[in-house]
């Protein structure tokens, strides 16, 4: 694990601007944008836009004007690189904005990193599945002190279960936490080379019935789960044929 700590405190705030409009303009496929508008949409055939931004915007808009303390779980997609940091620097007045990449695998080069930096962006060049890099990670951001967790890593169910049961000790009481991505096993199942819908039968149990299970994980760490978190919203966005979904989780 590498941490490149931010340069200067962002000055991108826009506040007549909504989420979604942030999301759409900086092409990020969180918001609602007619995939034929949007730039990289000709070389992603298969990708589209889920409207995540109409529900982010539930949880965060009174929040705008706040301190608020913000980590993010993948933030360089080969079809919209860095352009989440932008969404969120531009849609808080005050956000002190953490974020995790392992850039797939490779090391970043300087100028991506001073990218991130100047932005004012904290950014740990980090694998989201390792303990150690959670680790050192809890040591910077602090026990107990964020107000929000965006999960957009690698959609691999072993890491977005680890993610979750580790950032219990990150959040604070009542913030949230939101798994982006899950597949919907009548539609995207399997669909990107991999298949997430394990989650999905965990996710709805655990929101039908109060009972958090999944084989990649102990039983004391689903306990965890069980124990710190609820449900408070499952998002169903994309279109009909290619749907995906999104947990909103409250730390309790």
């Amino acid at each position: 694990m590498i941490y490149f700590p931010k340069n200067n405190q962002s000055s991108l705030f826009r506040p007549e601007a909504s989420l979604t409009l942030l999301a759409n303009q900086f092409e990020t496929d969180k918001g609602d944008a007619d995939r034929d508008t949007l730039s990289w949409a000709s070389g992603f055939p298969t990708h589209h836009t889920n409207g995540y931004t109409n529900t982010y915007e539930k949880y965060m808009n009174s929040r705008r004007l706040d301190n608020v303390k913000f980590l993010e779980i993948g933030i360089c997609d080969v079809r919209f690189p860095l352009a989440s940091i932008k969404v969120w620097l531009s849609y808080f007045s005050n956000v002190d904005l953490y974020c995790v990449d392992n850039f797939w695998g490779h090391r970043p080069s300087s100028s991506i990193i001073s990218s991130i930096q100047n932005m004012g962006a904290n950014i740990f060049v980090a694998d989201q599945g390792s303990a150690p890099d959670w680790d050192q990670i809890e040591k910077i951001i602090q026990p107990n002190s964020l107000d929000f967790i965006v999960e957009d890593g690698s959609h691999y169910p072993n890491h977005m279960l680890f993610t979750l049961w580790r950032s219990i000790s990150l959040l604070k009481t009542n913030a949230y936490y939101f798994m982006e991505d899950i597949q919907d096993p009548k539609t995207t199942g399997g669909m990107y080379g991999f298949d997430n819908t394990s989650v999905y039968h965990s996710v709805l149990n655990f929101m039908k019935n109060g009972i958090f299970s999944h084989e990649l994980l102990t039983q004391e760490q689903c306990k965890d789960i069980e124990q710190s978190f609820k449900i408070v919203e499952l998002h169903i966005g994309g279109p009909k044929h290619c749907q995906a979904l999104m947990a909103v989780f409250q730390k309790i």
